[in-house]
């Protein structure tokens, strides 16, 4: 949180073991994350390591694997 505050990126990644899903969260949503639990709306759900990297691949390459000016 106190990284976010100031600026930064950052992210929660919860791994839920019943579900066997990784659940992605905003830094921002730290406080919503600890009174809500994994009922609070996450950025993105996936069910394992391959699907979520997957899913952040264009998230990633649009905002830092863009071509130099």
């Amino acid at each position: 949180m106190a990284y976010f505050a100031r600026g930064g990126k950052s992210f929660i990644l919860v791994k839920r073991v019943k579900e066997r899903d990784l659940l992605l969260f905003g830094g921002d949503q730290g406080p919503e994350v600890v009174d809500k639990g994994c009922s609070a709306a996450c950025v993105l759900r996936a069910c394992g390591p391959a699907p979520l990297f997957a899913a952040l691949r264009p998230i990633l390459e649009a905002h830092f694997l863009r071509p130099a000016p």
